[in-house]
């Protein structure tokens, strides 16, 4: 089997799949709401190759390693040892080897560290889906989903696929990590929306890294791989060659000049002994000793330490940095201007404050996590004193199809974020606790509000 991406019919005809019916999109890819066969699922995943984005080759390790060769002050090292191990100068080239030796070991180290931590996180990532094969509900390796899969999607799913909605009910997803807008967008079968519509107000398709926030769908999947959206934008960046920090041209220009300079001042020093008729011997050796004092044997070796403590302090807050310069670039940063919400932030919702009765309650703490109190004018809240408080509250509560889950040692939401915010305000004033309802109709296209029967 061919990698994603190199197969002839990888990339199947571009189809305004949002502006055509659910039925007619089963048909064209020859598929039914029981979805493929196992047969004829593996002919496909022979043709199409494998659901993955075309991955980065790795880096080996003597790459790494010579990386750290490429700097001018680097290579004026190097010269420098050669030239006084020429010269004799045992000793001096023993000292700039050994400090290049640091040099190397330091940054070869840390961003050898730092990329295998990147690749066992992306192994770790192996995504699954729920599919209809033969009409039997089973569950694969997101990998091996073709188009014509039928796949169903709920509350809490990744969308592995890009795929066209052929069943849905109250559905909702985010498509933050594609388009940037935060907040989530209502999504349907029918009826299918007009070919001009953007990508972000497209209701009846799903795409992959997207997630579903609520509700439930069958959707037919149209797209996979390379093919899908994010795969194409993927493409796109592919090219973009990774371009010198500020502090690495710095270093090069500051390595170009102390070279003109050494070379320079030697020349000079050299023919001012000609002229004076010096032996030939001590002239060159008084040279090399001028050219080698004007080398700073020390700057790269502070440099990269440098880097490497901004790198462990990164790490201590849960950032992985891939190349050590990369640090100097985000230190100089003052300003990170964003238009979209939720592209730099958590994408967390938190209750902060409640009015009620005629009160600004404030609510502490921030996340999922239920730890926090709501208080007024510094008095914690009493449920069964503050009956209007615990009625919004517990309407909040109610009125709610999401949840706060304990996932590890962190509290994700599932669901909507802003509903999992109600629920998590809820439980910090214990009104949790209650009974929950007996049905909750959600909020639907003919009723714009959600209500429950307790």
């Amino acid at each position: 089997m061919l990698p994603a991406g190199e197969h002839d019919a990888m990339m199947i005809p571009r189809t305004p799949w949002h502006a055509t019916e659910a039925r007619e999109v089963l048909d064209a890819l020859d598929s039914s709401a029981d979805g493929l066969s196992g047969v004829e699922a593996d002919r496909r995943l022979d043709r199409y190759g494998p659901n993955t984005l075309r991955a980065t080759p790795p880096v080996s390790p003597w790459h790494i390693l010579l990386v750290q060769f490429s700097g001018a002050i680097v290579w004026l090292l190097v010269a420098a040892m050669l030239i006084a191990y020429l010269s004799g100068e045992r000793l001096n080239a023993a000292a700039i080897a050994a400090v290049l030796a640091l040099n190397v070991a330091l940054g070869f180290s840390t961003e050898l560290r730092a990329r295998r931590a990147m690749e066992a996180l992306i192994a770790l990532d192996v995504p699954s889906a729920t599919v209809l094969r033969g009409g039997k509900r089973i569950q694969i390796d997101a990998r091996l989903l073709v188009p014509g899969d039928i796949i169903l999607v709920e509350a809490g799913d990744a969308v592995a696929a890009d795929a066209r909605i052929v069943q849905s009910a109250e559905l909702r997803a985010s498509e933050a990590a594609l388009t940037g807008e935060a907040l989530p967008v209502d999504k349907r079968a029918t009826p299918a929306v007009d070919e001009e519509t953007p990508l972000p107000e497209r209701a009846t398709m799903l795409y992959k890294a997207s997630h579903v926030l609520s509700g439930t769908g069958h959707a037919v999947v149209v797209a996979t791989g390379m093919a899908t959206e994010v795969g194409e934008i993927g493409e796109l960046v592919a090219g973009i060659a990774e371009n010198q920090t500020p502090l690495e041209r710095q270093l090069d220009i500051l390595g170009r000049r102390l070279a003109i300079v050494a070379i320079a001042v030697a020349a000079l020093i050299a023919g001012l002994h000609v002229l004076q008729r010096g032996a030939i011997a001590d002239v060159l050796q008084m040279a090399i000793a001028v050219a080698i004092a004007a080398v700073p044997e020390g700057l790269p070796v502070v440099a990269t330490i440098a880097m490497a403590v901004g790198v462990r302090r990164m790490a201590r807050r849960r950032a992985l940095i891939r190349r050590l310069p990369t640090v100097e670039t985000l230190g100089s940063a003052t300003v990170i201007c964003t238009d979209k919400t939720g592209t730099l932030t958590g994408g967390e919702m938190t209750v902060t404050s409640v009015l009620a009765d005629g009160k600004e309650w404030t609510v502490s703490g921030s996340g999922y996590a239920p730890m926090g109190i709501i208080s007024h004018a510094g008095r914690p809240a009493d449920l069964a004193r503050d009956a209007v408080l615990a009625a919004a509250l517990r309407i909040g509560l109610l009125a709610n199809r999401a949840d706060a889950v304990l996932d590890g040692s962190r509290w994700l939401p599932l669901g909507d974020p802003t509903e999992a915010a109600l629920v998590t305000a809820a439980r910090k004033s214990y009104a949790a606790q209650a009974s929950g309802p007996l049905c909750s109709p959600g909020i639907s296209g003919g009723r714009q509000r959600p209500s429950a029967v307790s």
